[in-house]
C-alpha cells in the first residue's frame, strides 16, 4: 500500500563517533515506531538494534562475511547486535560459521542461512546496456573480469599478479576488467603499474548497478 510508504530519512552521521547521529537514528526509531528494523554492518547496527530493543521493536540483523577479517572493536559490536536480534540471517554456510559456537549454541534457531536473492530477469534485460568499459571482437579478445569491493578479503593483488603470469603464457590477445570501487584503488593500480600491465588491465571505478550486469554479459571469464 503506498499510503504505508515512508521517505528514506538520512541520518547523516559523520563518522562512527558521531553522538549528534546516534541521536537522529534515536529520534528517526521513535517517529517511524517501526515494527521490525532490519540491520547490517557494524556501528549503524549496533545502534539501531539497542534503541530498537529498548522500544520494543522486533530486530533482524544480516551477517555478510565471515568475521575472520573484523577487528576486535568489531567483533564486540557485532556479537552484541547478534544478542540483541529476534533473528540473524546469514548469507551462506562460510559466514554462519564464521559465528562463535557460544552463540550459535545461545542462538539456535533464531540463526538462519539465507542466501543472496539474484533477479536474473534485470540481468538478462541489461544484455542491452553498454559495459562501463570499449566493447571489443571476442574473437580477437578474450576479456576476464571481476566484480566487488577493492578491499582486502577480495585479493585483488592476487589475481593482478595472476593475471600477469596468465599474459606471459597465452597466446591470443586478453585483457583483465576490475569493476567496483574502495580503499584499494590507489594501491591496486600502483601495482598494476609496477607488473607492467597497465594496457591489459581496466580498473572502472564503482559504476551503477545496471552497467554491472551489462559488463557480465561482455566478460569471457569471470574470476572470484
Amino acid at each position: 500500500d503506498e499510503a504505508l510508504l515512508r521517505p528514506l530519512t538520512r541520518i547523516n552521521a559523520k563518522g562512527r563517533f558521531d553522538l549528534q547521529g546516534v541521536w537522529r537514528l534515536y529520534r528517526c526509531i521513535v517517529d517511524y515506531k517501526p515494527d521490525v528494523i532490519h540491520v547490517h554492518h557494524t556501528v549503524s547496527a549496533f545502534w539501531a538494534a539497542l534503541f530498537g530493543r529498548l522500544l520494543g521493536t522486533k530486530i533482524i540483523r544480516s551477517e555478510h562475511s565471515n568475521p575472520q577479517f573484523h577487528t576486535p572493536i568489531q567483533h564486540a559490536a557485532k556479537s552484541i547486535t547478534r544478542g540483541l536480534s529476534d533473528l540473524v540471517l546469514c548469507n551462506s554456510r562460510n559466514t554462519y560459521r564464521g559465528i562463535p559456537d557460544y552463540q550459535k549454541s545461545v542462538l539456535k534457531d533464531r540463526c538462519k542461512i539465507v542466501y543472496n536473492g539474484v533477479d536474473v530477469d534485470r540481468i538478462e534485460r541489461a544484455s542491452s546496456i553498454p559495459p562501463p568499459f570499449a566493447v571489443v571482437d571476442r574473437s580477437e579478445v578474450l576479456t576476464i573480469g571481476t566484480v566487488g569491493r577493492l578491499i582486502d578479503e577480495k585479493n585483488h593483488k592476487r589475481l593482478l599478479q595472476a593475471f600477469s603470469r596468465v599474459l606471459e603464457r597465452f597466446e591470443r590477445a586478453i585483457r583483465l576488467v576490475v569493476i567496483g570501487g574502495g580503499e584499494k584503488l590507489f594501491v591496486l593500480r600502483k601495482e598494476v603499474d609496477r607488473l607492467g600491465i597497465a594496457g591489459q588491465v581496466i580498473l572502472t571505478g564503482e559504476v551503477e548497478r545496471e552497467k554491472v550486469y551489462a559488463a557480465l554479459h561482455s566478460f569471457d571469464v569471470f574470476v572470484m
